[in-house]
C-alpha cells in the first residue's frame, strides 16, 4: 500500500506540474504542495490524513497521539484551541471531532495549506498571520488547548523557546499545552547513526530537563508524557496543565 501510494503521489504530482521538493528544515524530508497532495489522495481513494501517513510511513500515528491526549485529559471542556503548524490538518481534524470546539486558531506558514484548512473547516478554523516566531494575533490567556506536532523537532532552540513562551502566554488558566521534541538526553550514538545514514538532517535536540523546569517553575503540572516514533528517532510528547480553575 505504501509503495502504491508513493507511486500515485509522484505521478499525480508530476501531472499537476509539482514534484516532491527536498528541504533542509521541514517537518519531514519533503515539503508537499497542498493542491498536489489533495489530488494524489483523491486519486488513491483515501483521506489526506491516511495518504500522508502512508507517504511518510507513519500509519496510525495521528490516532495514537490523539488517543493519548484524550486519555491524559487534554480534550475535555475545550472551547478555544490553537495549533502551531497544523500542516495538512491531520491533528486538527481529529481534535475538532473530539472537542467540538467553537474556535480553532491556526498559525501555519504554508499559505496553501492554511487556505485549504480554512475552506474545509471554516468558520471554526481561523487562520492567523504566521511570522514563524510568535502567536501575536492571539490574546493572553484565551485558549484551553495549545498544541504543536512535529514542529519543535526541526526549529532551532531559540525559535522553539520563542514559541514556548508564547504558548504559555496564550494558554488559559487551567488550560493544556501539548507538544513534542527530540530530547537531547536520548540522542545517543545509535540515534545519531540512524540520522547520518539518511539524507534527512533536520533533527534539532533540546534538553528535556530544561523544558520541564521552564513550565514547572510557572506552576504547570505534567499530565502525561509519551514517546512517539518520528523521523529517524523518537520524539517525546509532554502534556502540561497550567495552574488555575479547570
Amino acid at each position: 500500500m505504501i509503495k502504491l501510494l508513493k507511486r500515485v503521489a509522484r505521478s499525480t504530482f508530476r501531472r499537476l506540474g509539482f514534484d516532491l521538493v527536498s528541504t533542509g528544515a521541514a517537518r519531514e524530508s519533503t515539503y508537499i504542495e497542498a493542491d498536489a497532495t489533495i489530488a494524489a489522495a483523491r486519486s488513491a481513494g483515501v483521506s489526506v490524513t491516511a495518504y500522508v501517513e502512508d507517504l511518510w510511513d507513519q500509519q496510525g500515528a495521528t490516532k495514537r497521539v490523539i488517543d493519548w491526549m484524550a486519555q491524559v485529559g487534554c480534550l475535555g471542556g475545550v472551547t478555544n484551541v490553537l495549533e502551531i503548524g497544523p500542516g495538512t490538518g491531520r491533528y486538527l481534524e481529529r481534535v475538532l471531532e473530539k472537542t467540538h470546539c467553537s474556535r480553532y486558531e491556526i498559525y501555519e506558514t504554508a499559505q496553501d495549506w492554511s487556505k485549504w484548512l480554512s475552506g474545509r473547516y471554516g468558520p471554526t478554523v481561523a487562520v492567523r498571520s504566521a511570522d514563524g516566531h510568535s502567536l501575536s494575533a492571539t490574546a493572553d490567556k484565551t485558549c484551553e488547548l495549545v498544541h504543536a506536532h512535529g514542529v519543535f523537532v526541526y526549529l532551532n532552540v531559540l525559535n522553539t523557546y520563542e514559541y514556548l513562551f508564547e504558548m504559555d502566554r496564550v494558554c488559559a488558566p487551567g488550560g493544556v499545552l501539548v507538544f513534542d521534541f527530540y530530547p537531547a538526553e536520548a540522542f545517543d550514538e545509535k540515534t545519531a547513526r540512524a540520522w547520518l545514514a539518511h539524507p534527512e538532517r533536520y533533527a534539532t535536540v533540546i534538553a528535556e530537563a530544561n523544558i520541564r523546569d521552564l513550565f514547572i517553575r510557572r506552576g504547570y503540572t505534567v499530565l502525561g508524557e509519551m514517546d512517539n516514533p518520528h523521523g529517524r528517532g523518537v520524539s517525546r510528547y509532554l502534556a502540561l496543565r497550567k495552574p488555575g480553575p479547570v
